[in-house]
């Protein structure tokens, strides 16, 4: 006994010096070679440490792993499964509930959709388009993640539920899979949900610290490869990362942000692929507009009222400027009394306008016809200057003068101006008011969201000052005194008028405010803009004086003004053409369900399908089938789960023994390839239940459909 207490004692003392000695052996050559290296990073090593000690203890409080969860109905592939699909959904809905990091919400607890319930949005969603679904329900009652499902029925009582989680702040299938359960295995499924979440979650926690370290060790491999020093001082201040390709990917990825623009040839090809949906059609706008749509990087709603531009608005603006030209005014005016200043002998007048330039100032308002097309009147007033010359004075007998002015000395009824008259003085100036008016159309060119070129065309007229009296005054009474007496001949007022073209710019800085700079360009037309009056055209005394001459084309005014606008019509969506595919697609249903109601049953209360053109189908077309009507859209879209399923009417019990025989010979026949027919224009199949393999058991997914919606053939119930 104390033999074996001896040796238990020695054993036990080499244990332990063994391992001590061996440490101490260990450490103390690594010791003094870590010592010596002077590339050791103790700053990265802890780094480090710390970062294997998360993910290896993955310390996650209840909080960190909380979640929001919506769960909705889980989906039965089978009649026979609809009630496990809802058995099981109760059990993961209460087990999560359960549980303090899960938030869970049902579809009743969902905020409506479009004034529509959640749990009626759902059911009545497209078979196929369930997770769409499911992100609208999600996004709306704002949760981290959606679970649903699908349930089938296999041999012996056992079932397969396929399960999803949708991640609906990145809109995706985040995870699925399959799990087989037993009778009585109900509860197990909602463990598996929730080990599924957790793991999710704990990735999504991990996921930036897992990025920075793949950041890292790109980084230190890169430093690893550089071949000079100022590569080197490069990659340690660059913050991308670093892989292969990375920076072209990121050039093109700047190119795409700065143009991300869609050419015609992009829409022409939409338009031409079969079966690719156009979204401008659900959008209710034309392709064209599409295309600014989508080039603008707008909100539909924002680009609606950006698109309208200035159709249906009211519009006021005020400008001034710059007019020159025709905006002046010269009269002349003379006339000359007989000797005894008791009678007008002679009078010359006439007047023209004349070239000028000021200042302008104006304001007008408008409509907008169109979206790049505008009607406006508007008026302006501007200053205008008359140059005057008033000459009068007596006649003399020709003979009276010293030399005689005319031939015949002898003559004295021909008369001339007296010498001894006061010499034609010069040209006054007055500055006088110019009021002018304009009608325009203006064609604003979209080149650009901001700066577009303008061209406007319409009618202007000018108003031109007077300085006569008024006729129905007396000149010494009028108030003050006219510059032109009634003795000179007087014209009536100039209203001169032509059409006038416009180039201009517009900025427009919003919707409704603009600045503009115009230059409109009259071409004045009026005959009366050179005027003149000679009382004595035969024989004129003043057949010497000063004759008016050319005058000025028009008027060119360069303004600039801002231009406010109210109210408008946005860009209206048009569903025409959906509205008529889905009477289309309504008719079609009832004259497909007319001719279910038109053909005759057999004997047996079985239906028998039947081709006028290929005769009748034979007892294998006595198996029921579900029917797939022919929907134009879908079909053009090649949307096989969008068809509308229809089911027949079940089978009454005292008619089931006559159709399991009958399914037996149909089953028979399936297989020789009698169940089809290349002549009649439609095909048979019996899809058998994906999970049994069993031909014998009749599933709800045996259908048919047709080939050609228009080769006549009909099916009877």
């Amino acid at each position: 006994m104390r033999f074996r207490l001896l040796i238990l004692a020695l054993v036990t003392a080499v244990l332990l010096v063994l391992p001590g000695s061996a440490a101490r052996a260990q450490e103390s050559p690594a010791g003094v070679q870590d010592t010596e290296r002077d590339d050791v990073d103790l700053d990265a090593y802890e780094e480090e440490r710390l970062r294997e000690d998360i993910i290896d203890r993955a310390e996650f409080t209840e909080a960190d792993m909380a979640q929001a969860l919506l769960i909705v109905p889980f989906s039965a592939a089978t009649r026979e499964s609809e009630g496990v699909a809802g058995l099981l959904a109760t059990f993961v809905q209460d087990a999560l509930r359960n549980q303090n990091r899960f938030s869970t919400v049902s579809l009743d607890q969902c905020a409506p959709i479009d004034e529509v319930s959640a749990a009626l949005y759902y059911e009545g969603c497209p078979r196929g388009n369930e997770l769409g679904c499911q992100f609208v329900i999600g996004e709306n009652a704002q949760v981290d993640r959606v679970v649903g499902g699908r349930v089938t029925v296999r041999q012996g009582g056992r079932y397969r539920v396929a399960v999803t989680i949708l991640n609906v702040d990145d809109a995706e299938l985040e995870f699925s899979y399959a799990v087989d359960l037993a009778p009585g295995e109900e509860t197990l499924l909602p463990r598996t949900v929730e080990l599924a979440l957790d793991r999710l979650r704990r990735e999504e926690l991990l996921a930036p610290l897992r990025a920075s370290e793949a950041a890292q060790a790109e980084r230190q491999q890169a430093v690893l490869e550089a071949e000079t020093e100022e590569e080197l001082a490069l990659v340690g201040r660059m913050d991308i990362s670093l892989r292969e390709g990375e920076l072209q990917r990121l050039e093109e990825d700047q190119r795409n942000r700065v143009a991300p623009r869609m050419t015609e040839e992009d829409i022409q090809e939409l338009e031409g692929a079969e079966g690719v949906p156009r979204e401008w059609e659900d959008l209710g706008i034309s392709a064209r507009q599409y295309l600014s749509y989508r080039n603008s990087g707008l909100e539909f709603d924002t680009w609606r009222w950006r698109w309208a531009g200035h159709r249906l608005q009211l519009l006021g603006n005020v400008h001034f400027g710059f007019i020159g030209g025709a905006t002046g005014l010269r009269y002349s005016g003379e006339y000359l009394m007989n000797e005894d200043l008791t009678e007008e002998v002679d009078s010359l007048a006439w007047q023209r306008v004349e070239a000028g330039s000021s200042g302008t100032i104006g304001v007008g308002i408008g409509i907008g016809i169109l979206r790049n097309l505008d009607l406006e009147v508007s008026g302006f007033w501007s200053r205008s200057k008359v140059h005057l010359r008033l000459t009068s004075g007596a006649t003399v007998s020709c003979s009276a003068i010293d030399p005689p002015a005319c031939d015949d000395p002898e003559d004295t009824t021909q008369l001339v101006p007296d010498p001894t008259n006061r010499p034609t003085g010069d040209w006054a100036e007055q500055s006088v008011n110019l009021w002018g008016g304009e009608l325009m159309l203006r064609y604003y060119i979209l080149t650009g969201p901001v700066v577009r070129p303008t061209v406007g065309a319409g009618l202007t007229w000018l108003s031109y000052p007077t300085l006569y009296n008024d006729p129905d005054v007396a000149d010494d009474q009028e108030q003050p005194p006219p510059p032109i007496r009634g003795r000179f001949k007087t014209f009536r007022r100039l209203v001169d008028i032509g059409p006038q073209l416009e180039p201009g710019v517009m900025i427009d800085l919003t919707r409704n405010f603009g600045i503009f700079l115009r230059v409109p360009i009259t071409f004045s037309i009026s005959p009366r803009r050179t005027e003149e009056y000679r009382s004595f055209r035969d024989a004129p005394i003043l057949a010497e004086a000063e004759m008016p001459g050319t005058v000025p084309f028009g008027v060119v005014r360069v303004v600039l003004g801002v231009q406010g606008r109210l109210f408008g019509l946005a860009v209206q969506p048009n569903f025409d053409n959906q509205d008529d595919d889905l009477i289309d697609e309504i008719e079609q249903d009832d004259e497909a369900e007319d001719s279910l109601d038109s053909e005759p049953s057999s004997s047996d209360g079985t239906v028998r399908v039947r081709n006028e053109a290929a005769g009748d189908a034979g007892p294998a077309a006595t198996k029921p089938k579900r029917i797939k009507k022919p929907n134009a859209k879908n079909r053009n879209r090649g949307d096989d789960s969008a068809k509308d399923d229809e089911p027949l009417p079940e089978l009454e019990e005292d008619e089931q023994d006559d159709q399991d025989d009958l399914r037996e010979f149909s089953d028979d026949e399936a297989r020789d390839g009698s169940n089809s027919s290349e002549d009649g224009g439609f095909v048979i199949e019996d899809a058998e239940d994906e999970d049994d393999g069993d031909g014998d058991e009749l599933d709800d997914t045996d259908s048919w459909e047709e080939d050609d919606p228009e080769s006549g053939a009909n099916a009877g119930e």
